[in-house]
């Protein structure tokens, strides 16, 4: 993006062909572009990664970083935002990783690779309430043998965006 030179007022901008893509936007790039390259390698190699576990309302795709639960540090769990994937977690989980921590980062639903079932699609009632990203959260907790550690204080919880609130709800 850049600056509409003719009201010099940063509030009104202006996309260009030279406009920043989302991923620079989300710190995932330099503004010149020359990083976007192996962003979108960094990107195709998480989803690689991937496994997905089938929950309750649809298949959630999650990957892992680092040691095995019982040597690692404790566990972290990366929660992104709306518009985005957890493919935004891969440096911090790289980084977290290296210094023995244990990282699931995962899609919630709709994003990603991460899919609801048909029949959840049609029931409407259920959808996008402050329940539904909050019960994906801790179903895949249950699942993934997370929520019952007999230590809870080195389970951290890590959102960005609507993943803070869904972090921070309970």
């Amino acid at each position: 993006m850049r600056r509409n030179r003719s009201s010099g007022n940063l509030a009104t901008l202006s996309l260009s062909a030279s406009a920043l893509h989302l991923s620079q936007l989300e710190g995932g790039g330099d503004l010149n572009g020359a990083s976007e390259t192996s962003h979108l390698v960094s990107k195709r190699r998480h989803l690689n990664s991937q496994r997905t576990i089938k929950l309750k309302r649809g298949v959630t795709a999650y990957s892992v970083y680092g040691p095995p639960l019982d040597a690692s540090r404790g566990v972290v769990v990366c929660v992104h935002g709306l518009t985005l994937a957890s493919y935004v977690f891969h440096d911090l989980a790289n980084h977290l990783a290296r210094n023995r921590w244990h990282v699931v980062t995962y899609d919630l639903y709709g994003r990603g690779g991460s899919k609801l079932f048909p029949s959840v699609l049609r029931d409407k009632t259920c959808l996008y309430d402050d329940d539904f990203y909050v019960s994906q959260l801790q179903e895949f907790l249950v699942k993934i043998n997370v929520w019952n550690l007999a230590d809870k204080q080195h389970l951290s919880i890590v959102g960005t965006s609507l993943g803070g609130a869904i972090a921070t709800v309970r």
